[in-house]
């Protein structure tokens, strides 16, 4: 009992997993495991990994330890064991008695992070070279104009780039929106499916009920044939009977003579009724034999169409149990889609935030430039100021990553 259930709990999982990258609209990579080996593999369209369903799981990859501490790990897989490093979401699958029984898990590509790693490094070098060149102007005041106009264009840069990520943020956000909508209309359908599967499940429960009164009447039609077919074999022995002594009425006629004409004609009649009356049987009995048949063909069809009508009832109930699954399914997907809402908000913040930075620092490069008077007491509290940007910046991107 407990494989069985364990074979199911592992079935499910393969039957949502496929669709996964479609609902979220992500490009992810998700993999399932038993403990040891890989039940299912499903590569994303950029993220994919030579990896066979059967094969053991390489030691290093995180659903090992999700599976011995029994709980979800998130962690960064490094290059060297798939060829590629991406961030992995790994979760215990568990069974009706909270046993860890394998583990999936969820794949994503660190490109952006690593573009906006990238960034946020030219930025912070931006800043550096701000630092150095204030540095240099404490004693070459001549060189604070140039060097500030070179670091404005600098950051302009930065601060277009920093609108492509809100953009980018808003278009996720977008789409997760989209995607939540979605999936509260796939439940809606697969409630109608549910309650359309239902009827249909009555309604065959219905013609089997017909069927099965239909049999019984064909049943006692049958076992009425054979009645008749019983009273038809009597009639025909009493004309044969009758046949009998209509010829021996006539052998006592012909030995009366003259006397026993009359009583011959009467035996002559007889005679012939009864020859009538066999003939007639013996049709009746052909017309029963053939009804007879025919009833036992219906017989034989009503039987094979009552098989059939439970092939069509288990099948409906089924297809039921399936689409509860499903809704099941859909549900927890739905949970995960307001999950990915909420870091994808989070992650429109942050941009929010780094932009609101960039801007603060352009203001203060340019504000440098036209306080050339002042220039040596100005670097010196720019400098400071450009230090607590660089760590703030260096906050947000760590919590960027971190989502």
């Amino acid at each position: 009992m407990i494989f069985s259930s364990t074979k199911g709990i592992y079935r499910n999982y393969l039957m949502v997993l496929p669709n996964l990258k479609e609902i979220i609209q992500e490009d992810v990579m998700v993999c399932l495991m038993d403990g040891q080996k890989f039940l299912g593999y499903f590569p994303g369209d950029k993220m994919v990994a030579d990896i066979k369903t059967g094969e053991d799981v390489p030691k290093d990859d995180p659903l090992h330890k999700t599976v011995s501490e029994n709980r979800i790990v998130c962690q960064i897989v490094p290059e060297h064991v798939y060829g590629f490093p991406f961030k992995a979401v790994t979760f215990p699958v568990r069974d009706e008695d909270g046993k860890c029984i394998g583990a999936v898990g969820f794949a994503k590509s660190l490109e952006k992070e690593y573009d906006l790693s990238n960034l946020l490094k030219n930025l912070t070098h931006a800043f550096e070279e701000a630092k150095v060149s204030m540095e240099s102007a404490s004693s070459q005041l001549s060189g604070i104009s140039a060097n500030a106009q070179e670091n404005s264009s600098t950051l302009e840069e930065v601060l277009g780039d920093v609108d492509e990520l809100m953009k980018s943020a808003k278009i996720i956000n977008d789409v997760v929106c989209e995607t939540k909508s979605l999936s509260l209309k796939m439940k809606e359908e697969t409630k109608s499916g549910e309650k359309l599967v239902n009827n249909i499940t009555d309604i065959v429960k219905d013609i089997s009920d017909s069927s099965g009164n239909v049999f019984s009447l064909m049943t006692r039609l049958n076992d009425s044939t054979k009645r008749i077919v019983d009273i038809v074999n009597l009639i025909n022995q009493v004309s044969e009977q009758t046949n009998l002594l209509a010829l021996n009425a006539a052998i006592e006629a012909a030995r009366a003579g003259e006397q026993g004409k009359g009583f011959a004609v009467v035996a002559d009649q007889v005679k012939k009724l009864s020859e009538q009356s066999k003939t007639a049987t013996m049709d009746i009995n052909t017309l029963v034999q053939q009804i007879g048949q025919e009833t036992g063909n219906i017989l034989k069809a009503i039987t094979v169409s009552e098989e059939r009508i439970k092939d069509g009832v288990d099948a409906s109930e089924r297809t039921l149990e399936r689409i509860m699954g499903i809704t099941e399914e859909i549900e927890k997907v739905d949970k995960r889609i307001e999950y990915i809402a909420e870091k994808s908000s989070i992650q429109s913040e942050q941009s929010e935030k780094i932009s609101t930075c960039m801007k603060n620092v352009a203001e203060s490069v340019n504000n440098t430039a036209s306080y050339s008077v002042s220039a040596s007491e100005q670097i010196i509290e720019e400098k400071k100021r450009l230090s607590s940007v660089d760590e703030a910046i260096s906050s947000i991107a760590s919590e960027l990553v971190t989502v």
